[in-house]
Parts: structure tokens; C-alpha cells; sequence
């Protein structure tokens, strides 16, 4: 992502949050926190934001929130609000998509948010009233999560209304991963959500690795700016259940 890039969602997010944590935006746009240090100075520097430690906030101080502007910063983020409804028990795995997807949940003290991801855990017990189930275990180090044993026999006494993913190598056949354990970690959670729905990244399409996890009719809805998805994906997928969106 170029900087000029990197500014516009910088920009979007406070706009949106008023305050943004360095942590949070380094998470969300996969560069190091330094990197956003110094795309903050330069933005600060035109008068636009402000920084302040720890993080970067508006200019404005009175507190600004607009959940559908926030969601059409990202047209797979806005399209997986859609589905969350009245929702109380939702489960966010874990993902650089789905930790954005986390950023604009309209959260509730009614609402249980469950994830194996430490990065959206962070986020749900700074910026919302929601009760928080943590899955832990051994952390892996590769994307923060955790998917080993502890955390499988955790989910498997759990339950969920909606369950969002958004797979890191998907295609028209199936989700994939190195590690090969997540294919039991998966099935679990297909089992205990009502609902699984997931973001298919175009930009994730065809980088496919070693172990699949599951294939795309084991979701409820996938949603994907995958151009021409509804051809591609016709024979592995029922209509009924593919959101295609326009890529920004």
C-alpha cells in the first residue's frame, strides 16, 4: 500500500473514531507502528489530525459517529454489517479483514463477542461495552491467534448466532492454510454458528497453500469483490448464498 494510500484510510478511521490508537491502524494496514508515526507527522503537519500519544485524533474534538461511513471505507466490511442484524453472540475470527470488520461493529452491553484473535480482543475491551469470550492457548506468533488444542476444546462447548472469516488463500474450491491443524478448528466453528459468513478478499483469490480447510458451501454467505465471481464461482457455490460487490 502506497502512502498516499495509507493516509486516506488513516484519515477515514479518525474521521470516524475521533481517536485511533497507533497499534490499532499499524494492525490494520499491516506496516509498522513507526511507519504510521511517520505518516502521522506528515498529515499532522498539514493540519488535517492530531497527534497525541499513544495514537492520533481529529481535529475536531467533539466525538463523531458514523458507522455507514465507516463501513464504505471498505465495500466487504459495509456488505458483512448487513448480515449482523439483531445479533447478540457473534464470533470474529481472526484476520487483518475481520479485525477492521471488529473497528465498526455497532457494539451493545447485550452483545457477546467471541474471538481467538489478540488484536481484536484489544480492541472490543478499549472501545466497546460488549461482553468479550477470549479463545486462548498457544499463540501463534504468524498472525496472533490461537487455534491449538486448548482454544479447539473451548470452542467446541460454545455457541454462536454469526460467525465472520476472512481467509488469508481462498479460490474457487475451498479456503486453505499452512497449518493443517485449523482444519479442525474450522469445522468447529462451522458446527457451532448458526450463521457463517465470510469475506472473500479478491486480492487473497488464487494464493492457495498447502491444506484446505473447508470448501465454500460449508458457508452461508460469501461475500467477495472477486470480479466475475458469480461465473467463476457458479458451479462451487449456490447463488442464493454469494454476495458479489464492485471493488472500490
Amino acid at each position: 500500500m502506497i502512502p498516499a494510500e495509507r493516509h486516506q484510510r488513516i484519515l477515514e478511521m479518525v474521521s470516524i473514531k475521533h481517536f485511533v490508537s497507533l497499534r490499532e491502524l499499524s494492525d490494520m494496514l499491516n506496516v509498522t507502528v513507526m511507519t504510521i508515526r511517520r505518516d502521522i507527522e506528515q498529515l499532522s503537519a498539514r493540519g488535517i489530525i492530531t497527534s497525541t500519544r499513544g495514537g492520533v485524533k481529529s481535529g475536531d474534538e467533539a466525538p463523531v459517529h458514523k458507522l455507514a461511513k465507516a463501513a464504505d471505507s471498505n465495500a466487504l466490511v459495509r456488505a458483512a454489517l448487513s448480515y449482523l442484524g439483531d445479533s447478540k453472540v457473534v464470533y470474529i475470527d481472526g484476520g487483518k479483514l475481520t479485525l477492521e470488520l471488529a473497528m465498526f461493529f455497532p457494539y451493545s452491553d447485550e452483545m457477546t463477542i467471541v474471538t481467538n484473535d489478540f488484536s481484536i480482543a484489544q480492541h472490543v475491551m478499549a472501545h466497546s461495552s460488549a461482553a468479550l469470550f477470549f479463545i486462548g492457548g498457544k499463540l501463534s506468533r504468524h498472525d496472533n491467534t490461537f487455534h491449538q488444542r486448548v482454544a479447539l476444546e473451548t470452542l467446541k462447548s460454545l455457541n454462536f448466532e454469526k460467525a465472520f472469516i476472512a481467509p488469508e488463500s481462498w479460490d474457487d474450491k475451498g479456503v486453505f492454510h499452512h497449518d493443517e491443524f485449523r482444519t479442525s478448528y474450522y469445522d468447529a466453528i462451522i458446527s457451532a454458528s448458526r450463521k457463517c459468513i465470510m469475506l472473500a478478499d479478491s486480492q487473497s483469490y488464487g494464493s492457495n497453500t498447502l491444506y484446505k480447510m473447508f470448501s465454500l458451501t460449508d458457508m452461508d454467505m460469501v461475500i467477495t469483490d472477486l470480479s466475475s465471481s458469480e461465473v467463476i464461482l457458479s458451479r462451487r457455490i449456490d447463488p442464493l448464498k454469494l454476495h458479489p460487490i464492485a471493488r472500490k
